[in-house]
């Protein structure tokens, strides 16, 4: 993930598996 803004700053990575379980949790309202 990055902030198209600021292309010069970090990247965040995540494992699929980690982003995947997120999205879920977010779907689900379980955030």
């Amino acid at each position: 993930m990055r902030d198209t803004r600021n292309r010069d700053k970090a990247t965040l990575l995540f494992p699929a598996a980690e982003w995947r379980a997120f999205l879920t949790a977010a779907k689900h309202d379980r955030l």
